[in-house]
């Protein structure tokens, strides 16, 4: 696994402020950066410059985790659909020019139980038209699972999977968050090793079983010697923390130690 960090926590203070805090050297041992597209944090020309800048002077590999907020390639609505996809485009084209390997991107929400399947069908065709776009740039999306499927998609491993197989592309794999698995109680199904074949990506982070509170790992329910280790044996990717709150090193060095 190659360990490091989200800037989630910088969400609201900005990307600079994240940068300064890794080159303050409070992360050591991170060796992947995931900047999180998003609010105060979200990527631009001059933003861009200064994250290619700092990474390469730290020596950590990119990934970028695409717009979430008012996003959904799950609407039923056309209009609605094609905004989001537009601006999910738009983020695709900034991860290219930063050199991100990897595009986290979320499935997205449905309105209704009846609508469930409706909304499954327009997720797979926008996933379609995100990883053409992402091939042409050579990103490899990667889908993230969610915690609530009473209305979000991909809160169980098997309809993750399912979307994986429908889109059926190289390009594209799955995202584990061990926090969102946790509070949909499907750990155990998304550690399975057909699982794990499809993951490209991990979010690390923890909680309380029912809320999604990006605590530092250790701090909530998650086993996690005993989730590290099924990742130890059957996933070689990037693995970044993403807390809410930065105290310390947010559970870096807790990692570090287990996956050791």
């Amino acid at each position: 696994m190659l360990l490091g960090f989200s800037t989630l926590f910088a969400i609201r203070r900005g990307l600079s402020y994240a940068l300064k805090r890794l080159q303050r050297g409070e992360l050591r041992g991170a060796r992947v950066c995931e900047v999180v597209d998003e609010g105060a944090t979200r990527v631009d020309g001059r933003s861009a410059r200064r994250v290619r800048e700092v990474l390469d002077t730290l020596g950590l590999k990119l990934t970028v985790h695409a717009p979430f907020l008012d996003v959904n390639i799950a609407s039923l609505s056309p209009s609605m659909r094609r905004a989001s996809l537009r601006h999910l485009e738009r983020s695709l084209q900034w991860t290219a020019k930063l050199e991100g390997e990897t595009w986290v991107v979320h499935g997205g929400a449905f309105p209704h139980p009846k609508v469930r399947g409706e909304a499954f069908d327009r997720m797979v065709s926008s996933l379609r038209r995100l990883v053409r776009v992402a091939e042409d740039l050579g990103v490899r999306v990667a889908l993230e699972n969610s915690a609530y499927g009473d209305f979000q998609l991909l809160a169980s491993a098997s309809e993750a999977l399912r979307a994986v197989e429908a889109v059926g592309s190289d390009h594209l794999g799955l995202c584990l968050d061990l926090g969102h698995a946790n509070i949909a109680r499907q750990l155990d199904e998304f550690l399975s090793s057909e699982a794990l074949a499809r993951v490209v990506h991990v979010h690390l982070h923890d909680n309380d079983g029912r809320r999604d509170l990006h605590l530092p790992p250790g701090r909530g329910l998650i086993n996690w010697p005993r989730a590290l280790g099924r990742l130890r044996e059957g996933f070689h990717g990037p693995a970044v923390i993403e807390v809410e709150r930065l105290v310390g090193d947010g559970g870096l060095s807790y990692v570090l130690r287990l996956a050791s």
